[in-house]
């Protein structure tokens, strides 16, 4: 049985009514993000030791950093641990990695040097305008279409964001000429927006 391993923030412990726990771990890949989620049974791997005076377990939280280890059955990924982590992000392609007590040198990680740099997305944490939105269906669900205007690119951007990104109920609400903080990643075309996280006041 083959073992993987990430490093990333618990963003969702969701316990339904069919006997499991929807787990979601949001991990950093080389210049985009990705969502791992687990269907947990056994609720002690949802826990972990609390103080060393103590051998009492307490429940994981959402926002807490942590490393899993997971194997995959059918396609479908199989929590195997999860353990408090400190996480690092590489400084060039926001990779998730192990913590370390020195600084991370700009000089990329093993996963970005993999890249081409001509392949290389550009982070981006930024005030965008909303100028319109509109929901359309896609072929396999429906989704909502944004155009986004940032002032420090001086240009839009056209996202599209669907029901199983996190940041989708945030869309919904979104209204015409509102400002948001959009935390991303634009194409190395510089046309394209892939929109990990949507805040909006």
């Amino acid at each position: 049985m083959a073992l993987f391993q990430n490093y990333g923030i618990i963003c969702e412990i969701n316990p339904n009514t069919k006997g499991y726990t929807r787990l979601t771990i949001s991990t950093n890949v080389p210049f985009k993000t990705k969502l791992i989620k687990f269907n947990v049974w056994d609720t002690l791997q949802l826990k972990k030791l609390g103080s060393t005076r103590s051998n009492a377990m307490i429940p994981f939280k959402v926002g807490e950093e942590v490393s899993v280890q997971y194997s995959y059955k059918d396609s479908y990924p199989q929590l195997v641990n999860m353990v408090s982590a400190r996480v690092d992000n590489c400084a060039v392609c926001f990779s998730s990695l192990k913590g370390i007590d020195a600084q991370r040198f700009e000089v990329g990680c093993d996963g970005c040097r993999l890249i081409p740099e001509d392949e290389h997305k550009k982070r981006v944490n930024t005030q965008m305008q909303v100028v319109s939105k509109t929901i359309k269906q896609y072929s396999n669900s429906a989704g909502i279409k944004l155009e986004l205007y940032s002032e420090s690119d001086n240009k839009a951007f056209a996202p599209v964001i669907f029901p199983n990104n996190f940041t989708f109920q945030t869309a919904e609400n979104m209204e015409v000429g509102q400002k948001c903080w959009v935390v991303g990643w634009i194409a190395p075309n510089g046309k394209f927006l892939d929109v990990i996280d949507i805040s909006c006041y």
